[in-house]
């Protein structure tokens, strides 16, 4: 969720229309994005730890270039 907020706070600093278009798309796909599965693995829960991770660095990383 903290993602989205990110992005939000790129969308409000932004002026251009077609940038603000695009950052609608990913905020609607990171809405609708639900954790992979891997049956193939022993444990539910490692897979979806692991899509949180992805999560987490990805905010880290987006706060990283805003703060710039």
């Amino acid at each position: 969720m903290s993602l989205v907020f990110c992005y939000l706070e790129c969308y409000e600093h932004t002026c251009d229309t077609v940038e603000q278009q695009r950052l609608i798309q990913v905020i609607v796909d990171l809405m609708a994005k639900r954790p992979r599965i891997n049956m193939a693995a022993n444990h539910f829960r490692d897979s979806y730890e692991l899509e949180c991770e992805v999560f987490d660095s990805q905010t880290k990383l987006l706060r990283a270039f805003i703060s710039l």
